[in-house]
């Protein structure tokens, strides 16, 4: 019911915006979009800066991690989402957009203070670790996986801000899993080393949306499903 009701409403503001015709300078449309924060951090805004302009259109972002995004359309909380979630919901349509690259990262000093004698199931139980929040679960699954090692069986910090996350790793407080497309530059000048390339993830993404939408959203999901396919993998 609240998901039909947010999508009726953003039907009448764009049925009134209509009637009223371009006159109206000062009307502009909310659009609630959700989005994984590592999204917004690199690509998303930049992406779509020209069709804010143009459309006039206000966004209410809703950030969450990319395998629980969905749920805020699901739930009538957003009008679309950049999501993990392949399977569509009914009402709803999805395109893919590409695959955004996550490498296991380090500042140089944390290496050589910590992985001087390379890394093992051993050295990682008393290395500290940096993950994003408690849904972040990539850094967990690399280590279950190629190590054996559970997420208690080693020493971390939660640090839920996308830039202080990338921080925190250049002052060396810990390692851990950082979007490719945030970091580039600090790759390329050895800032940051990528300490497990074994471990690098590929994780697909998909733009989610009502069927039955305005305009506004009809060009919106326009340029992020081009400009991504563009930018991402």
């Amino acid at each position: 019911l609240l998901q039909h009701l947010r999508h009726t409403r953003l039907m009448e503001q764009n049925l009134l915006q209509g009637l009223m015709g371009k006159s109206s300078e000062s009307e502009f449309y909310k659009i609630a979009l959700a989005s994984n924060a590592d999204s917004l951090a690199t690509w998303l805004l930049p992406s779509i800066q020209q069709t804010l302009f143009k459309e006039k259109i206000v966004l209410e972002l809703k950030i969450d991690d990319q395998s629980h995004t969905h749920t805020l359309l699901e739930t009538g909380q957003v009008n679309a989402c950049i999501t993990a979630e392949e399977q569509v919901m009914a009402g709803c349509l999805a395109q893919p957009l590409g695959k955004m690259r996550y490498k296991m990262l380090a500042s140089a000093e944390f290496v050589n203070r910590w992985f001087s004698g390379g890394i093992n199931r051993e050295v990682l139980r008393k290395t500290p670790a940096v993950i994003f929040n408690h849904k972040d679960l990539m850094h967990s699954e690399v280590l279950l996986k190629g190590y054996g090692l559970p997420m208690q069986s080693y020493p971390y910090s939660f640090i839920p801000a996308t830039d202080a996350f990338v921080k925190a790793i250049q002052l060396g407080l810990g390692y851990g899993m950082v979007p490719e497309l945030q970091v580039q530059p600090l790759l390329e000048n050895g800032t940051l080393i990528d300490i497990m390339p074994e471990a690098q993830l590929d994780v697909p993404l998909y733009w989610h949306y009502w069927k039955r939408q305005s305009k506004q959203l009809d060009v919106l999901t326009e340029t992020i499903v081009q400009s991504a396919k563009e930018i991402l993998r």
